[in-house]
């Protein structure tokens, strides 16, 4: 603790010019700083910190990585396996939609897909399938496009219409599929 208010006295003496300063470590191990020179002490200059303002630098971003580099991939196909045209299921069933474009879709391009107009928000970025459950009973489209970083439309894919139905009071048995 005693090199402390030393190296506060050191700090001062840094702001008012340049200073040349000792350092050593004593025989415990315990560094000490000083304005005098002791046996077997290196010299140090401490020089002023600039006055704020003064210094100036230009933020220059580093290129992307190639995995995070943005691509110009054109996309020979895209379109919507699953579900298939005019599937129907329960109102209980899981619906899973998957995407397949042609080639892969490349990093930085992202799916946009959108379940009877409005964008399902939760589907996750990179992947090309995604699971929805507790849909209501009723009529549903789902349309996939596939952007550039930019926000560039690269690929759009056909709709597909499937329905999800909720079995009769009347006769619960007989299930339409």
């Amino acid at each position: 603790m005693r090199s402390l208010p030393a190296f506060v006295t050191l700090l001062v003496a840094a702001s008012l010019g340049a200073a040349e300063a000792y350092r050593w470590v004593d025989k415990d191990g315990v560094v000490h700083f000083s304005d005098k020179p002791a046996p077997g002490a290196e010299s140090i200059t401490l020089t002023p910190a600039p006055k704020p303002g003064s210094v100036t630098q230009t933020y220059t971003p580093s290129a992307p990585r190639p995995s995070e580099a943005p691509t110009d991939t054109r996309y020979d196909s895209c379109q919507i396996t699953s579900p298939g045209r005019d599937q129907t299921f329960g109102i209980a069933d899981p619906v899973s939609i998957a995407i397949d474009a042609t080639p892969a879709l490349q990093p930085g391009d992202r799916l946009q897909v959108t379940l009877n107009g409005a964008r399902i928000e939760d589907w996750p970025d990179g992947s090309s399938t995604h699971t929805l459950s507790g849909l209501p009973r009723g009529e549903y489209t789902v349309r996939a496009v596939v952007t550039g970083p930019s926000g560039t439309v690269k690929c759009t894919t056909a709709a597909s219409r499937f329905n999800v139905f909720q079995p009769s009071l009347l006769s619960p048995g007989r299930a339409r599929r």
